[in-house]
This record gives C-alpha cells, structure tokens and sequence, in this order.
C-alpha cells in the first residue's frame, strides 16, 4: 500500500477532513439562521483544514501554520494535479487569494474579525452581509466537494474497501447490551453478510465489525443489519446520538446501507438493556381532514391534513418517505411484487433478477419521496414504488432495500446481497 493511500486512513488525517467538510455544514446552517459572521468565520476553517489534509496526505505532516502562503500552495500542487482537472485547482487557487491575506496584492488587508472592526468601529452585524455570507458558503462548499472527491478517488484506489457492519453496540463499553431485534431482517444477520461479502467478485472487500462510536470515513460503505432498527444510546430526552453520527458519517460522504423496512423507525437503547424492546422513533399522527377517491375503481381515503408536517427522521431528515401500512385501505404489507428496472436505473446496478417477485415491505413512494433515486422498481396502486433506491445528503447517500428480510424470505436474502454487490462493484457511478 502506497504511503498516501495508508495516510488516507490514518486517524489525525480523518480529522482534518472532518473537520473541513463540517466547517462547511456549520457555515450553510449559520447562513440559514442569519448569522452572518459565524457563517463568513466557518470559512476560514474550512480553508485551514482543506489545507493541512491535503498537505497531510501529501507529506505525512501536520503543518503548524494556518493559511497557507503561495509556495506552501505550490508544494502541494503537483500533488492536487493527480486528482484534481485544471478547472477545479484554478479555483480552489482564487478562493485562497480571496481570504488569505498573505497571498493579497494590498499589504494592508487584513483577516475579518467575527467580533467586528475595532479599527473602523464597526459591530459584527455592520461588518457583514447575506451577500458576502452566502458567498463564503459558495467557496467552503466547493473546498468540501473537492476534498471528498479527491478522498474518494484515494479509498477507491486501496487494494481492498474497507466496508463497516454495525455490531449492534454504541461504544466498546462492556455496560452496553447489544442490539438484539431486527425488525424485518430477522433471518438475515452479521454473520450472514460476513460470509456473503467476503465472496464478492472483482471487489477486494475487507470487512470491519463497528460500533456507532467507531464510524469514521475510512469505510466507503456501513450496512445496519438491524432492518428497521438501529442501536441507540438515549442519556438525555428527545436526544439521538448514534442517529447524529450516523447523519454525520453519510454528510462526510459515506454510504449507509439500511436492509429491510423502514430505516431509523426503531431504536434499540443500548444503556436499559435488553429488557426493553426496540421503541419507536415516528411520532403519533392523526388525521385532521381526508376526502374519499377512487383509484382504478377502488375507493380510497385520501388524508389532506394531518397533526404533525412530518413525523419520522427519514422524511424529517432526508426528504424520503416509504410506503406505509394502510389499515383503512385494507393495505398492509409486505406485498409479493414482480420487479422491474427502467433504462436509467441500470447505470446503478444491472439487475439480473428482472421480473421474479419479491416481498416488498416499505419501499420507498415516489410520490412522496421525490429526492429517492430508484436502482429497482416495483408497481402498486398503479404507480412505481422503489424497493431499492437511494437518497443523497450531503456528500454521501443513504441506500434503502425496502425488502423483507425475515427468516424464510430465501430469493429477498439472495437478492438484497446481490444488491449491495452491486453498489460496491458500480461505487463511484452512484457520485457522478
């Protein structure tokens, strides 16, 4: 293994990507909140991290200055030359003369202080616009698009991909009980897809069992094998930790891969222990005004209005939502559905199973999950639901198989391991 490609799992290198792709989050939430300059702030340290991952990954050094000056630049551009088209550095380029005083034909320049001009006499909120705030969120961002890309480019060249299956745990704490219930994924586990990822073809896959803790972006893909459950550690209320570093870890660029129902609608407390079971995360809702329609002859409830806008993290969060039990409607699944690609959902995965029927259980609706790229097609109601499909946040994507996992489900197991087989073999196709 080349020295780059071993830096680019090395912990302190982690770090600064983290760090710089988060820098940019901060920036484009503070922007949404008006405040301007935490927003314009966050910039410079996208700008200081981008640069000391970059020069990390090219020297295995961590350099002491800040901001780089134009021959520290110069010294790392050969390297950003092997990843990076001519477009892409010139601008990263005029972002660093920018807001680097160093690099300013003006002597006098100096950086902005978030604590306004003393000089000048000018507070923070005079100091700062939306304009030039929303401008910094430009820069940070393609700083971020760019250091992901060229990371992804590094992982997709080690020998083997390093792909994370949660082992059921928070942390390595022996206090924890590990998740133990796997809601529509019972008959397919850990060990399961141990066994089937250490087989697949032309992909040298090395496999990792983590904790939610232990997420880093060294691992190009984590599969939850909880089906709609996932491992939760809840030490205050209303809070979700392991969900945050799950959000976070996809934000940075990694594929989380949810197998079976639902993804997130269940937690398992980790800290109660096993005497509790998995508690739900989809908060009760109740219709407040719904009409009846009739679809291809059949009468339905239409519900128009409801107490709460959204009710569950994956719509909340990822603007994706699955299709639902309907009880009034006599519509409870999983449904036996003949399966189907159109020709733009090949370029994903060409799916070799075309037209055999499998249990679908909560795919994802394409009336209400309008962000849901689909790889795999189903039919219901007369219109397309998503039994495997993906939905991008961030730099990384959360990828869905809306299947039945149970013990028993023998072509769904077949089929789901073949579809993670897929990902991994077409990875990059799924980021252009």
């Amino acid at each position: 293994m080349s020295s780059v490609l071993r830096r680019s799992r090395d912990p302190q290198y982690l770090h600064l990507f983290r760090k710089c792709v988060l820098g940019y989050r901060a920036a484009m939430l503070d922007l949404g909140y008006c405040r301007y300059p935490e927003c314009s702030w966050n910039m410079y340290e996208v700008l200081e991290f981008f640069w000391k991952a970059i020069h990390f990954l090219k020297s295995g050094r961590y350099p002491t200055r800040h901001l780089p000056n134009l021959q520290d630049f110069n010294l790392v551009l050969t390297f950003l030359q092997i990843y990076l088209g001519r477009g892409s550095i010139a601008q990263i380029k005029s972002i660093y003369q920018r807001y680097n005083p160093s690099w300013a034909r003006n002597p006098q320049q100096r950086m902005r202080s978030r604590y306004g001009d003393e000089r000048a006499g000018l507070p923070p909120s005079k100091l700062y616009s939306r304009t030039l705030a929303a401008r910094t969120v430009r820069h940070s961002s393609v700083l971020a698009k760019r250091l992901v890309e060229i990371h992804r480019k590094i992982m997709m060249q080690q020998p083997d991909i390093l792909v994370g299956i949660l082992n059921g745990a928070f942390s390595r704490s022996h206090a924890e009980v590990r998740c133990n219930q796997a809601p529509y994924a019972s008959g397919f586990g850990v060990r399961n897809w141990r066994s089937h990822l250490s087989k697949i073809r032309k992909t040298r896959v090395k496999l990792k069992l983590k904790t939610i803790s232990e997420l880093d972006n060294s691992m190009c893909c984590v599969i939850n094998p909880f089906g709609e459950a996932y491992p939760e550690k809840i030490t205050a209320p209303n809070t979700l930790p392991a969900y945050e570093l799950v959000k976070e870890y996809i934000f940075l660029g990694g594929v989380f891969v949810s197998c079976g129902g639902m993804p997130f609608a269940y937690y398992f407390d980790v800290v109660a222990g096993g005497n509790l079971k998995n508690t739900s995360t989809i908060l009760p809702n109740y219709p407040l005004a719904f009409r009846f329609v009739t679809v291809q002859g059949t009468p339905q409830i239409q519900v128009l209005g409801t107490t709460l806008l959204i009710n569950n993290l994956v719509q909340r969060d990822f603007g994706a939502m699955p299709l639902m039990d309907d009880p009034a409607s006599n519509r409870i699944g999983p449904f036996p559905l003949p399966i189907f690609q159109n020709s733009s959902d090949t370029r994903f995965w060409n799916c070799k199973q075309l037209g055999n029927t499998l249990c679908v259980f909560r795919p994802m609706d394409s009336l209400t999950s309008l962000s849901a790229i689909p790889v795999v097609r189903a039919q219901i109601l007369g219109r397309d639901v998503f039994p495997v499909a993906f939905v991008r946040y961030g730099f990384g994507i959360l990828y869905h198989i809306g299947l039945d996992l149970d013990t028993g489900r023998n072509s769904e197991h077949i089929f789901s391991r073949k579809a993670v087989s897929g990902l991994l073999q077409n990875y990059l196709k799924y980021f252009n």
